[in-house]
């Protein structure tokens, strides 16, 4: 019992031990935080020195100085560690805490910190202050300054005030001569435009006769009118033709040139590819200079009196939208496609070329996902089928029903051609079909994508999210 006893006695002292060891160390960051804010004061304290020296004499302030409560908690601290040591070596004997009131110290201290921050603060207020009394000081000594500095150089103020008389009656006389100009000359501008244009597209088989201001078929009268003469693209490209001519007619004065903002409408209903390109090329080279000439040309609008005006093209036509894009019309950041919603339309960019394919491809993806399919499912699925089998296997498909027994029998996929043939084409199939046999025809057709041409899933998957076959 004395060696379990010896054994509980030695082992509470070596904890006790390491108890007061914890407080020692716990003192010591005490010394240390101490003496960092005893730094931390005299640098504010120098700074407050330096800013209250701008103040007035009657408006300064001291803050409170707190060296004697930091020396008097540094005391108290130091007590009480030489008080731990004395216990750590005499661990039996009794030892009372040394004088002094640590915990009044501190209470003490955050007072006059506190204080020390209000007058601070103060001293913000004062110094702003001061900036709007000196700024009022300035403006007080300018107003009595004027007077004397307006009588030293009365002359060369008189000739100022003359120079802007003149400038007024110049810009007056220079707005009377815009007011005027083209107004005078509009009919022939948009005549001589309206001609260039007319020869650009049909060279010399249609002119235009500027006295009457009537189209011409090979320098002669139309027997049967123009109505009758001419072909619906004949006539879209005249349309197009003076619509770019009529641009005088939207302007008052000169300057005006430089604001033009044309707007097209599909300006190629009707028309053959050659001349869609014609107008695209158009398009693309259409200047205007400040003094109202219209040319067709390109090069380079830095430091020319020619400006390109801006423009907003809308269409239907991939071919055209692709045409623009290729040929730089449009940039491809101002490419924009409207799609339709259920309750409002949206403007999404289109930095890639319009294709029928890919539009195809898209809307079989989104069936399979989910989407109810439309009256335009099953021709999407003939048409990737049509595609695949003609890029992807013409030894295989003389016709599209030929490599579908190619699918089902090589490859173990079935596609319901019956079902496909009946709807594609715009008739009606005698039985009543579900929505599930056209998604499931959709989930077939992304199957036959996937294995002959699985990069077109692979970029499409690309463009959308959460794609699940």
């Amino acid at each position: 019992m004395i060696d379990a006893y010896i054994e509980y006695f030695e082992d509470s002292e070596a904890k006790h031990k390491d108890e007061l060891d914890e407080f020692s160390k716990a003192l010591d960051k005490k010394l240390s935080n101490v003496k960092e804010t005893r730094s931390d004061f005299l640098r504010q304290k120098s700074r407050f020195s330096e800013l209250n020296s701008c103040l007035p004499e009657g408006q300064r302030t001291s803050l409170d100085d707190t060296d004697i409560l930091n020396d008097a908690i540094d005391t108290s601290i130091e007590n009480l560690k030489r008080t731990i040591l004395e216990r750590q070596v005499e661990i039996n004997s009794p030892i009372t805490l040394p004088e002094g009131d640590l915990e009044n110290c501190i209470v003490t201290i955050n007072q006059s910190i506190e204080e020390n921050n209000r007058k601070f603060r103060h001293l913000k207020n004062e110094i702003n202050n001061v900036k709007k009394l000196r700024t009022t000081l300035h403006r007080k000594a300018c107003k009595v300054f004027m007077p004397t500095f307006v009588c030293s150089y009365w002359t060369d103020f008189e000739n100022l005030r003359k120079q802007r008389q003149k400038i007024v009656k110049l810009q007056n006389n220079l707005d009377a001569l815009e007011q005027s100009f083209p107004s005078e000359d509009i009919r022939d501008r948009v005549s001589i435009t309206f001609d260039a244009l007319l020869k650009r597209f049909f060279g010399t088989k249609y002119t235009l006769d500027k006295s009457t201001f009537t189209l011409r078929l090979n320098y002669k009268s139309m027997k049967k009118g123009p109505r009758r003469t001419l072909s619906e693209g004949e006539k879209t490209v005249i349309a197009f033709c003076y619509f770019v001519a009529c641009v005088h007619t939207k302007v008052k004065t000169g300057t005006d040139y430089s604001q033009l903002y044309l707007v097209f409408d599909d300006p190629i209903t009707s028309l053959s590819c050659d001349f869609v390109y014609s107008i695209t090329q158009t398009l693309r080279m259409l200047r205007i200079s400040k003094d109202g000439v219209v040319k067709i040309g390109a090069g380079e609008l830095t430091n020319s009196p020619f400006n390109r005006p801006q423009l907003l093209i809308l269409t239907h036509s991939g071919y055209f939208f692709n045409l623009l894009l290729s040929n730089r019309v449009v940039e491809r950041v101002a490419a924009l496609s409207l799609s339709s919603g259920q309750l409002t339309h949206q403007l999404v960019k289109m930095s890639e070329y319009i294709s029928p394919f890919r539009d195809q491809l898209r809307h079989v993806v989104v069936v399979a996902e989910g989407r109810t399919p439309d009256h335009s499912t099953a021709n999407s699925i003939r048409s990737v089928l049509e595609a695949i089998a003609l890029f992807c296997g013409p030894d295989k498909s003389a016709r599209l029903n030929d490599f579908i027994n190619h699918l089902v029998c090589e490859d173990g996929i079935e596609i319901r051609s019956t079902l496909i043939n009946s709807l594609c084409h715009g008739s009606y199939f005698e039985e009543t079909l579900t929505l599930e046999d056209l998604k499931m025809a959709c989930v077939e057709t992304l199957k036959v994508v996937e294995k002959y041409a699985s990069g077109q899933l692979a970029v499409f998957g690309h463009e959308t999210s959460n794609r699940n076959l």
